[in-house]
C-alpha cells in the first residue's frame, strides 16, 4: 500500500525536519502578560482589526471579544484561558530566528500591506514586543 505524498511530508514535519526554518523558542508567558498583552489589546485587538474570531490573529481584548461572548463589553481583565489563547495564538506569528524577522514584529510595521501600527522597530509598542522575544537584557 503507497501512502499519499501529503501523509508523508506530515510524517517527515513530525519527525522534526523544519525545511530549513527556524523560528523563536516559546517566550515566557507571564512577560507576554505584563509587555505584549497591553500593546495587543490597545492596538491590535479591536474588531475591525484582529478582535474577529476569523482573522488571523484572532484575539482577546477587555470591551472587545470575550471568551464568553456574554462578556464582550465587559471591562474587566482577560481571564488566564484568554491570556492562554492570546499567547497561543502569537506564537503562530514567531517564525524566524530574529525578533525583527518575525510575522508578529514586521507585519505591524507595514510589511506586506498590513496596516502600519508601529512607525519604526524603536515605537514603544515594537520594543515591547522585541523585548519579549528577545528576552531580558
Amino acid at each position: 500500500m503507497r501512502r499519499p505524498l501529503a501523509a508523508l511530508m506530515l510524517a517527515c514535519a513530525a519527525c522534526g525536519d523544519t525545511g530549513g526554518s527556524t523560528t523563536l523558542a516559546s517566550p515566557d508567558v507571564a512577560r507576554f502578560e505584563t509587555l505584549v498583552a497591553p500593546v495587543l489589546e490597545t492596538s491590535c485587538a479591536s474588531v475591525s482589526c484582529h478582535g474577529d474570531a476569523q482573522r488571523p490573529l484572532a484575539l482577546y481584548a477587555p470591551r472587545q471579544r470575550r471568551l464568553d461572548p456574554a462578556a464582550r463589553y465587559d471591562k474587566t481583565p482577560l481571564t488566564p484561558a484568554e491570556v492562554r489563547a492570546n499567547y497561543d495564538a502569537v506564537r503562530g506569528f514567531l517564525d524566524a530566528a530574529s525578533a525583527l524577522d518575525t510575522t508578529l514584529v514586521r507585519r505591524p510595521l507595514g510589511y506586506a500591506g498590513h496596516t502600519v501600527v508601529f512607525e519604526a522597530p524603536s515605537d514603544p509598542g515594537c520594543r515591547a514586543l522585541r523585548e519579549w522575544l528577545e528576552g531580558p537584557p
